[in-house]
Order: C-alpha cells, then structure tokens, then sequence
C-alpha cells in the first residue's frame, strides 16, 4: 500500500508540473481581452474601498477582485504577474480533482481526472485569464470536495469548512449557486440520513449565509438585474437551447476530443448505476449530478433565462472529468488504458489557441508609443475595448494623457450613459490620438472636420486580429494623430521656395530622451530640387550638441503642390550626458548637392523655439 502512495505521490507531482507548464508557457504573449482589461481597471492600484465602490456598481462579487488589487500591488501589473494569480489556482484545482476523484472512485480515476483537467484548453485558458472563471472553478471543485467529506462522515470541522468553502464560492461568482443548488437536492432526496443529521448540514449553510451577511444586499441587487436582463441574453457568446448547442458545449469542453473522452465518461456513468454500494457509500451520484446533471438543467432553463456562454461552462469541468477518470480506470487492460490517455493529452497539447476573441490591443499600443510624446492627448473610441487599449498603452509606456470616451457606469441607472466627449479637453492640447473601432467616431469626425484648427499629421490601420474577423466587418482599427497647426502662420521662409508654418514640439526634455520635432510645411511655388530638413539642438555658442536629417514629408519636395500643407516628423535623439539648460531649436533645408542651405533671414537656419533640458 506503502509503495502505491509513493507512486501516486510521484505521477501527481508529474501531473502538477504539466499543468503548471500548460498554465504558464505563452502566457505573456497575448493582449489583455475586453473582460481582463476591465478587471484590471476595476481592481488595480487603487484603494480598497475604491474596489468594493466599482464592483457594487458592476454584478460581480468582491473576492477575486480584492485579491487582484493586493496581489497586484506586491507583484506588478505585468500580463503574467495578472494572471499568475488565476494560475495558482488552476494547479491547485487539478490537485482537488484529483481529491475528489481518489475518494470517491479510487486514486487511479482521481490521477486520470487530474490529468485531463492539466491539459484540456478551457480550464487552461481559464486559469490564465485576469478573471474570476479560474477562481470559480477552483472554489467549486473545493466546496464539492468539502461537501462529499461531509456526506461521508460528518463532523463539526468538516461542517465548517464546507461553510467556509461556500462563503467563498458566493463571493467568487454567483454562478456557483447552481451547484449548491445541486447538493440541496442531493441532501434532500439522496442522502439517507435523519432529519438531525441533515439539520446539522443545513447549519453549515446558516454559517454561510452569515459570512456573506455583509454583502447579501449587493448580491441581491446584482441577481436581481441579472435575471431581469434574461440572465447571460446579453452576453455576445451566449447560446441558444439546441441540439447543435447541446453537443457542441461537451466538444469545446472536450476539446475536440469528444469521442474518446465522452466514452470514457459513458463506461464510468454506467459503472456507477451498477456499482448500488458506491453510490450510498461514497456518494458518486453527487459527481454526476453535479457535472453532467447540471449542465443538463442549466441547457432546459436555459429557455427561459440564460445561462449557456462557453465561459459559464468549465467551472463543471472538475466534476466532468472525474468521472471520465473513473470511466478508464474500469477498462481491464492498463496497456490500453495509458495509451487512450497518452493519445487524448498529446492532441489536445498539439495545438492551442486561446478560445476568447481578442483585439490586437498591442499592436495598437506599440504604434502609439512609439510616436507618442509626453504631452499628447490619447483619445479611445473602442467602445468596451478602451479598457484593453489603454491597459496596453500603460504597459508599453506610451507617452501622454489618456481618455475614455466610453466608460462602465452605474447598471442601475437607466439614464446613465456609457458616452463621454473629449472635445471640452482639445484645445488644450496641440497633438491629439484618435484610436477608433466599432464606437460612433465623434472625436475623430471633429477633427478631421479641421475644428479647432487640427489638421491630420498620422493615420494608420491596424489589423485587429484573425479572432475578430468572423465576428465583425470592420477588421482594421484606426489610429490617427491631429495637430493643432497655425496653417496661415509663418515661422520662416527658406529661400523663395519652403515656407515652415508651423511647429510642434515639447517645450521640455531629459537627457537621454527622444525628442519629437513636427514641421508643417508649404511649397511657395513649384519646386524643382528635392531638399532635405535638418533640425539641430544649439547651445549658447550656436554649437550643434544633438541633430536630425532627413526628406521631410512623405513626398519629395519637388512633387509638393503648391500652398498644400505637408507634416514632417523629426527625431533628435538626445545623449545621455548631455549638460542640463536651455537650448535652441533651429531648422535648415539644403539640396545634398550644394553645401549651402536656402537662407532664411540672411542665416543658415531659423530658430523655431527654446527647449529646456531637465533631469529625468
């Protein structure tokens, strides 16, 4: 027996590490979703009580958020420091499966539970995840796990635990009701005790109730708006009650693998209904019930009110997967056994793609940051996917002040409005962003409509992703930059050919930065020559200590329409040592050919403006 526990002990360490490794490869490498990046901006870096404010306002219970904020502030806001607290718990959700499993149908069936709960994508994904699915699953496999104990042989600290367990399941996500639901009805039908034996259970559930007591209020309000609004009606990826649904959930949950895996559970179903002894003894029923038999009435009600979204499925997993361990711990043959386990992980690790559609919000973010300046004006117009943008934006330490013009408000205000105008902020800025997908475009029309004298310097559009492309038509995102630009300006004239209307450039640098210098040009008259631009940092002796040259615009000058304005980005890349102080900032334009450049003002270059360099 001895040598059997160290075996086990063995292959569940083995199982623990491919989960965590199934867990943590690749999971930087992927932008924050909607969702993520809404629990991001409703739990990091803020007050506790900030938290509780914008959860009460939400429908979401407080645990994993509160947990989120402490965690963050210990370890960082990096993608994988986020997620590494729902991958803790997803390893520690395949160690209580395989609990559940080794006490109710033998260690064998736990290890293969466990197994599959390592690999199968859903739960991996889940447990990666800035949400509280990863937590859910966790909290309901523990209170399963508590509630079967109790079953078995009940004491007074097992009926504090499983109160305890079901406290935290409430104040994860109140999906798990449903399967407290389930072991209310497995007590009252199933469980052949006396009434005292069961008053003693439902003592537990007074204990319960009585740590949620402070939230009970919230909770309510939140069930309440939930069941008025038809439940998950609203969600994007809900589905309809169907025979197409019924058998695609167990697929996706399946990974594909539904045959091999769903036969498997069949064996260990049927092995129950034969097995009278296990189901009173050890309380298997309870297993099936609370897998299969919930998600057989979550797909009736789900008429009604709804409750089918692939994301409201995994936390039934555990249970699932338990008994499709017990289904191939009865095949006879070990041979046949490790084989149908070995084929069924490799191809469910073959090939692995997150099943949540996200945006190519990093892709967005790299594009601003690395064109951004420090006193910029970010405008987002991506309606939910503002949270993701701007998450991202932070993490590439884009340069600038950023807006949301569509924010989360209060759900129990019919009039609130999600919408709010950037246009009071405008004037205050001379470069302002413009990201825009899917969201009413209100500040980019005002600015390409020229209001307030902006003028379009950038535009870009960046694909959004392969994930979006069968959901939405418009599959590119708009990143656009407008500057505030005196047209009838003139700062100096280059000959009888260049007039500089115009410049733009932060007024204060550190040492060691990028300095961001926009010229806006117009032609005078055709031009015959293609001149270059060269843009120097001066000292008090005219001294050149920084510099930049290049063709302005995107066209050759000799190409240039006359009167037409023509933007023209400059980077002068400042040295790390260079002394703090004031200094100019002058403009030349030269033909590569003639050493000389045109003249403006009988000099070699105009000065357009002082820049004070100070410590970063």
């Amino acid at each position: 027996m001895s040598l059997k526990r160290d075996v086990t002990l063995w292959v569940m360490m083995a199982v623990l590490l491919l989960a965590a490794a199934a867990r943590i490869i690749n999971v930087n490498s992927w932008p924050v979703w909607t969702d993520e990046a809404w629990s991001i901006w409703a739990a990091h870096d803020l007050p506790l009580n900030q938290v509780i404010e914008r959860l009460v306002q939400d429908r979401h219970p407080p645990a994993y958020f509160l947990a989120l904020n402490l965690w963050s502030a210990v370890t960082g806001d990096s993608r994988l420091a986020l997620r590494f607290l729902n991958i803790l718990a997803g390893i520690l959700t395949v160690a209580v499966t395989y609990r559940i499993g080794a006490e109710t149908f033998g260690r064998r069936a736990g290890v293969f539970g466990a197994l599959f709960l390592a690999v199968l994508s859903f739960p991996v994904y889940y447990s990666q995840e800035v949400r509280h699915y990863g937590w859910l699953t966790f909290a309901v496999s523990l209170m399963s796990l508590a509630f079967l104990r109790v079953l078995r042989r009940p004491s007074r600290t097992r009926l504090i635990v499983y109160g305890l367990t079901v406290a935290f399941m409430l104040y994860v996500q109140y999906l798990g009701a449903l399967l407290l639901a389930v072991q209310g009805v497995y007590v009252l039908f199933f469980w052949r005790v006396g009434l005292r034996a069961k008053g003693r259970l439902a003592s537990a559930w007074a204990l319960a109730a009585l740590c949620v007591l402070p939230w009970l209020l919230v909770m309510a309000q939140h069930l309440a708006h939930l069941l008025g609004s038809g439940g998950l009606n609203n969600y994007p990826e809900r589905l309809t009650s169907s025979l197409d649904t019924f058998i695609r959930i167990p697929n996706l949950l399946f990974d594909g693998q539904f045959a091999l895996l769903g036969a498997a559970y069949a064996i260990g179903a049927f092995g129950l209904l034969r097995d009278r002894r296990m189901l009173a003894t050890r309380h298997c029923g309870y297993v099936a019930l609370g897998g299969s038999g919930l998600y057989a009435a979550m797909f009736v009600v789900n008429h009604w009110v709804g409750l089918l979204a692939p994301r409201g499925m995994v936390f039934l997993l555990p249970l699932i997967v338990v008994v499709c361990g017990a289904g191939l711990a009865r095949l006879p043959d070990s041979r046949i056994r490790l084989l149908l386990v070995a084929f069924t992980v490799i191809a469910i690790l073959g090939d692995y793609t997150p099943p949540q559609p996200r945006i190519a919000a990093d892709a967005i973010a790299e594009q601003i940051a690395s064109e951004s300046d420090e006193g910029d004006l970010i405008v987002l117009e991506m309606d939910w996917d503002n949270y993701a943008v701007s998450y991202e934006l932070e993490r590439q330490d884009a340069q600038g002040e950023v807006f949301l013009t569509w924010r989360k408000k209060d759900y129990r205000d019919p009039d609130a409005q999600g919408l709010f105008s950037a246009e009071s902020l405008l004037p205050d800025y001379q470069r302002v962003w413009v990201v825009q997908w899917l969201q009413p475009p209100q500040t980019l029309n005002l600015l390409q409509s020229g209001a307030l004298g902006f003028r379009l310097a950038r535009w870009f559009d960046v694909p959004l992703g392969d994930q979006y492309g069968t959901r939405f038509e418009d599959r590119t995102a708009t990143v656009a930059l407008f500057e505030q630009v005196d047209s009838d300006g003139e700062i100096a004239l280059f000959g009888d050919q260049l007039a500089l209307r115009d410049a733009v450039f932060s007024e204060t640098a550190a040492p060691g930065d990028t300095l961001l210098v926009d010229l806006w040009w117009a032609a005078l008259q055709p031009v015959a020559l293609d001149y270059s631009v060269g843009v120097y940092l001066m000292d008090e002796s005219s001294g050149v200590v920084a510099q930049h040259d290049a063709a302005p615009g995107d066209a050759p000058t000799s190409q240039w329409a006359s009167g037409g304005l023509v933007f023209d980005r400059h980077r002068i890349a400042l040295p790390d040592d260079l002394p703090l102080g004031r200094y100019a900032l002058a403009v030349s334009t030269y033909w590569y050919a003639d050493p000389r450049p045109l003249p403006t003002g009988g000099q070699p270059f105009a000065v357009v403006g002082q820049i004070e360099i100070v410590a970063g």
